[in-house]
């Protein structure tokens, strides 16, 4: 493998954003034979998903990962594959990088296949001989782990971690399997098993590929290219040699349709052929809706894409413009393609309990958890929780079973009695359960009928609007939001007002079930108060809320310090009015002067952050209109008033797919500690927030953290800054 030598590179100038820099690559340098590597110092995501729009299908388009474990995953794609077409999308600074040859990457790469003859302690070996980490559970990239006849190994080229069974000395069966649920899904015939370390290290990205047409995306000045004979460089601004490939961007439309239909009639007067592109068919079902009141609009195709950023070429008389550009708002199309679990993940994950714990099986009661054994190891292996129940008797329950089975959690720290296994106690424990909670019942009625006699505002919504916006969304809903939101629902096309407290952790999708219920209201004419307890907060709920409903009937205003008084005014006058449709605000939407023109639905976020005279302010305030409360740790008067239903309770325990548990660590400072845990969530490119207690000596903690990781990016923020700085 080696690199095609150019004279000399060619210079191209008039690309505008990296849709148009995709476009022109695939028309110019891609082929069904050829290797071709973009270098650039941007973020690649627009980029390749506008390079998997415009090569043709049996290209592969990736894209260079900076952390190691991914970046030897796509090297052996490249090296077992070196006369397969690709688009490889990398950082100047991964053609600095030192990698293992081709050569030493497959030699030392381990195939384990199905029926092999081989030694279970033969492969232990080979993992640690390959740098991979033995752990009690499989989780990260990087880890194995082993129990009876069972290998658990998370190799860096496999979407998930691999489970091979052995059979005394021979590899039985490979499967995939899920994090979560621990359940194999997917038969394999190999596994292929990458080291993480290497001793030769004497190549470079570029050894990986054949005759690759490299092409820099507008390189540095300090940067040689000399060095690397690229075919083309693409720059930003005109050179006396450069060819001028005269793309053009699109305007922002911000929602003005006419402005939109006089550009496509434009476009299409020149003999261009213009293509609307949605990111999904939600958004393709609105728009049709929306153009066909606009002449040319009306009779312009919409298709579904990924494209996030438009242009138009002269030359071949083609345009695109995108949704984000028609409703002036930003999607990720990473975050687009995310997935979430499907299975719900209700219970605690057995990797959470430790041996001694007490757990809950619902039909045989509580037990004491003894660990993970394999039963018929031989002729059908099988992965069994071990329970303890009273006098020692053992029950098994197979991990496809788990979701029978809970952690025990008890008050005040007690220990549980055990239950008899096959006895009738349990049984009498869940009758005596199921009577107590009818005669609670009783008392709730008398409550309900209360809340039944204050009647509620009327909310009818739009099916067709609301069944648009839903499509929209651009994640799978996981059960736990699907629940929700067909709760929210529910309560809004109930005679009395909603009461209902929305609990679910971080990340779980709680906004988009309040997003739901703002549309429903704001359909139905009436205005929406969502009340935060920060700025901060507030402000990343405008933009959520503003680009969530964009290209929708609804008018969404922020109020909070960011604002001068002359737009807090203007704000609260449209409100007064009946302009605003939905405002988002901290304390200050409690203040005398805020008034509504119809408020029908009041929303509170982190309502832990409030304390009980502003809740009843705002009640006083919203008194008779819906009321929707989200917290991901409701303080204990709240939940017990949703726990004995003097308010309805929803909770997303749906985690999105690959989440795990948050894992707390109480411990006194330690530098290597903390240096360890910050590079570990580095390298899976995550993202760190560091509190500190003293903003009078923050910025001496900064420079100490720059020290002690100096390969991350840091930056700081606190309450004290100015609007500008934030």
């Amino acid at each position: 493998m080696s690199s095609t030598q150019h004279s000399s590179p060619l210079f191209f100038y008039g690309l505008p954003n990296d849709a148009a820099k995709a476009y022109f690559i695939c028309q110019k340098y891609v082929s069904a034979k050829a290797q071709t590597l973009f270098v650039t110092n941007r973020e690649t995501t627009d980029f390749e998903q506008a390079a998997h729009a415009f090569a043709a299908p049996d290209v592969q388009v990736v894209s260079f990962p900076q952390n190691t474990p991914g970046q030897l995953g796509i090297l052996y794609e490249l090296a077992a594959n070196p006369q397969r077409a690709v688009v490889l999308c990398a950082a100047y600074e991964a053609l600095q990088v030192v990698l293992p040859s081709p050569e030493t990457l497959l030699k030392n790469t381990c195939i384990v296949r199905k029926n092999d003859t081989l030694r279970r302690q033969e492969l232990l070996d080979r993992l640690e001989a390959a740098g991979y980490n033995r752990t009690e559970y499989t989780e990260v990239p990087g880890d194995y782990s082993a129990r009876g006849s069972v290998v658990d190994i998370f190799s860096l080229c496999a979407p998930q971690p691999l489970r091979i069974y052995f059979s005394g000395n021979t590899v039985e069966s490979i499967y995939l399997f899920d994090l979560d649920t621990q359940s194999t899904h997917q038969t394999l015939t190999q596994a292929v098993i990458i080291p993480l370390h290497f001793q030769d290290t004497s190549s470079k990205l570029t050894d990986y590929l054949t005759n690759p047409i490299l092409i820099l995306d507008e390189p540095a000045p300090s940067f040689s290219v000399d060095n690397f004979q690229p075919a083309a460089i693409i720059t930003q601004l005109p050179q006396v040699t450069a060819t001028n490939c005269g793309l053009k961007t699109n305007p922002d439309f911000h929602q003005n349709w006419n402005l939109l239909d006089r550009e496509v009639n434009s476009l299409q007067k020149q003999g261009a052929q213009v293509r609307l592109c949605c990111l999904n068919k939600g958004e393709l079902d609105r728009f049709s809706e929306i153009l066909a009141d606009y002449p040319t609009l009306r009779k312009t195709p919409l298709t579904l894409s990924s494209l996030t950023q438009g242009f138009y070429s002269p030359a071949d008389k083609i345009a695109f413009i995108t949704s984000n550009e028609m409703l002036n708002r930003r999607y990720n199309t990473s975050q687009v393609l995310r997935r979430f679990d499907v299975e719900g993940a209700r219970r605690v994950r057995f990797k959470e309990l430790e041996v001694g714990d007490y757990v809950v099986h619902q039909e045989h009661g509580i037990g004491r958890y003894l660990g993970l054994e394999v039963l018929d190891a031989t002729s059908n292996p099988t992965d069994c929780l071990k329970i303890e129940y009273r006098r020692g008797s053992r029950l098994y329950v197979p991990l496809y079973d788990f979701k029978k089975v809970q952690k025990y959690i008890g008050a005040g720290g007690k220990r549980p009695t055990l239950s008899t296994l096959g006895g009738g106690a349990w049984r009498e424990i869940k009758k005596r359960v199921k009577e107590e909670a009818q005669k609670t019942a009783q008392e709730i009625l008398k409550l309900e009928a209360l809340r039944q006699a204050t009647p509620a505002p009327q909310i009818t919504g739009d099916a067709r609007i609301e069944q648009e916006f839903a499509d929209s969304f651009p994640y799978t809903l996981t059960p736990g939001q699907e629940d929700a939101i067909r709760d929210v629902l529910h309560d809004l096309d109930l005679p009395k007002p909603m009461d209902r407290v929305l609990v679910g952790d971080v990340g779980f999708g709680k906004t988009e079930v309040a997003l739901r219920a703002a549309l429903k209201v704001v359909l139905s004419g009436k205005q929406v108060m969502l009340l935060v307890p920060t700025t901060i907060l507030a402000a990343q709920h405008y933009k959520t809320f503003t680009k969530r409903l964009a290209g929708f009937p609804v008018q969404v205003q922020m109020l909070c310090r960011f604002q001068t008084p002359k737009e807090q005014r203007q704000v609260i006058s449209e409100l007064k009015n009946g302009v605003c449709d939905i405002i988002i605000g901290t304390h200050r939407l409690m203040s005398k002067d805020i008034a509504f023109h119809d408020l029908g639905l009041v929303i509170i976020d982190e309502e832990h952050r409030f304390g009980v005279k502003q809740k009843e302010k705002i009640r006083a305030k919203s008194a008779g209109v819906h009321s929707l409360m989200l917290s991901a740790t409701p303080i204990p008067r709240t939940l017990n008033q949703s726990l004995s239903s003097l308010r309805d309770i929803s909770l997303i325990d749906t985690p999105p797919r690959g989440r795990t548990p948050i894992k707390t660590v109480v411990t006194a400072w330690n530098n290597e500690l903390a240096a360890a845990a910050i590079s570990q969530e580095l390298a899976r490119n995550g993202q760190i927030y560091y509190v500190y207690n003293s903003v009078r000596n923050m910025e001496s903690r900064l420079l100490f953290l720059r020290q002690l990781v100096p390969q991350a990016r840091i930056c700081m923020a606190h309450g004290q800054m100015n609007e500008q700085e934030l």
